[in-house]
């Protein structure tokens, strides 16, 4: 038993430190202004976090998925058995990734903007490790 918990410990550690996470939607939601459901997979969207880095980027489609080049700045920390990774930022939007790191990776991405009018975009779905 005690072997495991520490395996699971070291596994945790590991992944917070250093790991490249490619994320790819299988829905897409929205509330707020527009309120939408997206689950075609030509149109969902894909997440890029580095956890060495600290940044978190998304891909945009434009005729063909491109990387944006915005990166938001993240802090990332093990807890229990998810890699939860919150954006640094001292302005009105949030946006917090959930990594199942014990599993066969799936995510959920949460962004909380009430800047201007008040949303909540969701997507979840899997990643991969790189």
């Amino acid at each position: 038993m005690n072997k495991t918990i520490i395996t699971i410990t070291l596994l945790c550690f590991s992944v917070a430190n250093a790991a490249v996470y490619v994320c790819d939607s299988t829905a897409v939601g929205n509330v707020g202004i527009a309120n939408f459901l997206i689950d075609e997979a030509e149109l969902q969207e894909q997440y890029i976090l580095d956890t060495e880095a600290g940044t978190l980027s998304q891909t945009i489609f434009n005729g063909e998925r491109q990387l944006n080049p915005k990166l938001t700045e993240v802090e990332c920390a093990a807890i229990g058995l998810d890699l939860v990774c919150n954006e640094k930022s001292l302005l009105r939007s949030r946006s917090q990734i959930v990594i199942g790191i014990d599993r066969d990776l799936p995510f959920a991405y949460t962004e909380v903007n009430v800047f201007r009018d008040a949303k909540v975009r969701s997507a979840v779905g899997t990643c991969t490790h790189i």
